[in-house]
């Protein structure tokens, strides 16, 4: 939808009180070294401003001496916000760590919120935030409203300040201090870059005729749907690759092609995207929890506009996901001492050239953690920009009522912005899938009589009103889901009457062992005996039961939101919270005692985690699992959040050096049928869960149009459908706390 075309009244702004807050006890002095990626962020206060409404009946809502007290708490264990920018005598950027204190300034308004509209949009008029006067050196200004100095942090560590201030408005404690040492983001010694940094060498590119377009930028927001960004991914997503594109990758693709035809630039115009991107979650090791300071990297990326204007979207996709990729820890460290051997790092500040026209930069705030600052009247209602940013500047914000949308702030001239309005909203699809009559129970229940573990997969498709229904088997030694579907898939295209479009690899050497081998890790997922029943289970084997649940969006963001580990910035996925509720409520629905113990097993698909990856269309098993063994205590008592670390743990462990190693462990073992994973590997009181949520299992058309049923969700609206197999009696418990969320 277009940006909201806000009226905003004429507001009398008046200013009540400004003061310096200082830190309320004694603190460090002295100069703290900052690192190269602190040196050359710009000289430049990001303003956000946060928006609240009265809690009813709450008196003394607003206490500025209680928000005071608080900041200057706040800035003992924060103390280089309280201090000022330096050069040393080499001519380098330093805090000095002075205690002189931060702007904090009172001011009072005739307006309302609601005269801002749904979403606040910056204006030149309507200033929210204290102006910061650059001479005086003031390293950050704090009101409701705030700038934070881009060399002092970047937004993960303003955060962390923000809402620690809110904290201790409320009277809780410090959770976690800051760490201020920032040597974990030093050069090595000597500096040893291995990457060409194009980011920081390569200049943006420059109009090659005059922009028609005037000075004055506007600062809209505009919402981006949970449907319509399905509806872009849907057409970005590459299944024959196995790459799947994330919402920012897809959306920012999408962002640079419409700016591109809003500033009317020529096919051979070239066009910069610079993309920002937090490190913490790249560096091996990564920073210290609570590291204060920037850990922004930012990859680019150059093309010229015809390219990006004419070229399937996927193809703009495509570059900005392989700049991000890029971007892994041996990228960031060559980027350090890179910046280590630059004699000026001043010169290569990131500044207005680097994203005016005809360039672009797009950072997202999607998972970081904004709508947390509880001052005591409750989360905010909306987070964004304070003031109108630099032209060029894009930001992606996370809705404030969690609905799986997403707010777009851009800054561009008004003029372009006009073409802007016209061309960036998604048209939601009016098609809907033919909503297909209530299925027989046996697809939603199966009873296995005996012969426990034989399942057939069955797909559904809609003709002419009636059903049709097709089962398939798949040897599991021939190959794995993804092989299969390609396989299925090529057989669909064949009954079509087309052409077999990725043929299949055969050869299986790419999984074969080194020469010779080199395990590296404690594979328990081989060596370690799966745990049995301490006491007989109360349950017949007899009858199985296998049923189908419908786990809705809201209800896995529910269960995310209540995961969410901000403090350490962890997002989990929604595969790694769906199994930390399933292997939860699977322990209660068994019965098993607090000592006994189980194990959950993780098959993932390795293709991607591999390097270099098997070539497309390798046809075999790449499936590799991980495990984890905790006592039923342990899982049902503690935090969800504790169970899904469990689960998450073992997932991220499974990168390319514990795949090989995996592969060289099983060629040591003189007998490998014994290690087949069998029955005895998730039964009674073990679990094994398998995630097909992002396999192109909908894609088989043998000439009937799509499936309109098989998992997951065929009708493509944020929610799983969870297969599971349990005894009888273990159902009918599982069946009343799957959805107590």
């Amino acid at each position: 939808q277009q940006a909201k075309k806000l009226k905003i009244k004429t507001m009398k702004i008046n200013i009540k009180d400004t003061t310096l807050v200082r830190p309320a006890e004694a603190t460090p002095n002295g100069s703290l070294w900052i690192s190269n990626i602190d040196v050359v962020m710009h000289n430049y206060h990001t303003p956000t401003v946060y928006f609240y409404r009265r809690p009813p009946g709450v008196a003394n809502f607003f206490d500025s001496a209680v928000l005071k007290a608080a900041l200057g708490r706040a800035l003992v264990a924060f103390y280089p916000a309280a201090g000022r920018l330096n050069m040393n005598e080499d001519g380098r950027i330093e805090i000095n760590c002075n205690s002189e204190g931060v702007l904090f300034v009172e001011a009072e308004s005739d307006g309302s919120l609601d005269d801002l509209g749904e979403y606040f949009t910056p204006k030149p008029d309507l200033i929210l935030i204290p102006i910061v006067d650059y001479s005086l050196d003031v390293s950050t200004c704090i009101v409701p409203g705030v700038r934070n100095e881009h060399h002092l942090s970047d937004g993960i560590s303003a955060l962390h300040f923000i809402n620690t201030w809110a904290d201790i408005s409320r009277g809780l404690d410090i959770t976690f201090p800051p760490v201020i040492d920032r040597s974990h983001l030093s050069a090595r010694h000597p500096p040893q870059p291995q990457f060409d940094h194009i980011e920081y060498y390569q200049p943006a590119p420059t109009m090659n005729f005059p922009s028609d377009a005037s000075l004055e930028t506007i600062q809209p927001v505009f919402k981006l749907t949970r449907d319509q960004l399905n509806s872009l991914k849907s057409n970005c997503n590459d299944n024959k690759n196995n790459i799947f594109y994330s919402s920012f990758e897809v959306l920012g693709g999408h962002v640079w092609r419409c700016v591109c035809k809003a500033r009317g630039l020529t096919e051979d115009q070239e066009t910069r995207i610079r993309i920002p991107i937090d490190g913490r979650s790249r560096f091996q090791p990564p920073p210290p929890r609570g590291y204060y300071g920037n850990v922004s990297f930012s990859n680019t990326r150059i093309a010229v506009s015809g390219e990006i204007v004419s070229k399937p979207l996927k193809h703009v996709v495509s570059i900005i996901h392989d700049a991000i990729v890029q971007m892994n820890n041996d990228y960031l460290r060559s980027t350090i001492d890179y910046l280590e051997l630059q004699p000026d790092l001043l010169a290569l500040a990131i500044g207005d050239h680097t994203f005016k026209c005809p360039n672009l930069s797009i950072n997202s705030w999607v998972r970081m953690p904004i709508y947390d600052a509880d001052f005591g009247w409750g989360k905010p209602i909306f987070l964004g920009p304070g003031a109108i940013s630099r032209e060029g500047k894009v930001i992606m914000l996370p809705s404030p009522i969690n609905d799986g949308s997403i707010l777009l702030s851009i800054a561009l001239p008004k003029e372009h912005m006009k073409r802007f309005e016209k061309i960036v909203p998604l048209s939601a699809s009016n098609r809907r899938r033919q909503q297909s009559p209530s299925r027989p129970k046996a697809l939603y229940r199966t009873i296995w009589e005996g012969d426990v573990g034989k399942v057939g997969l069955g797909g559904w498709w809609e003709l002419g009103g009636m059903r049709k229904k097709m089962g398939v088997r798949n040897e599991h030694h021939l190959s794995d889901g993804i092989s299969a579907l390609h396989f299925i898939k090529t057989w669909a295209d064949i009954a079509r009457g087309l052409d077999i479009t990725i043929p299949l690899v055969i050869d299986r050497s790419h999984l074969s062992a080194r020469h010779p081998p080199e395990p590296q890790f404690d594979h328990i997922e081989y060596n370690q005996p799966a745990p049995t029943m301490n006491v007989p289970s109360d349950a017949s084997l007899e009858t199985i039961i296998q049923s189908v649940f419908k786990l809705t969006r809201d209800q896995l963001n529910s269960l995310k939101s209540n995961c969410k580990d901000d403090k350490n910035d962890i997002s989990y996925s929604s595969i790694e919270v769906l199994g930390g509720h399933v292997w939860r409520c699977v322990c209660k629905a068994r019965g098993l005692k607090e000592d006994q113990e189980t194990m959950i097993r993780i098959p993932v698909d390795g293709r991607s985690r591999l390097q270099p990856p098997p070539p497309r269309g390798y046809y075999g098993n790449v499936i590799f699992s991980n495990t984890r063994i905790a006592v039923s205590g342990e899982i049902v008592s503690k935090p969800l959040k504790h169970v899904v670390s469990i689960v998450h743990d073992a997932i991220i462990q499974m990168n390319n050096d514990y795949l090989r190693s995996t592969i060289d462990y099983l060629e040591l073992q003189p007998d490998l049928l014994a290690l087949a994973i069998d029955d005895y590997t998730f039964k009674g009181p073990n679990l094994s869960i398998n995630n097909w949520v992002r396999m192109p299992v909908f894609d088989a058309d043998f000439g009937w149009g799509k499936l309109v049923y098989m998992l997951p969700s065929p009708i493509n609206d944020g929610s799983i459908l969870l297969l599971i197999a349990l005894p009888k009696e273990h159902m009918k418990l599982f069946e009343k706390i799957v959805y107590e969320i």
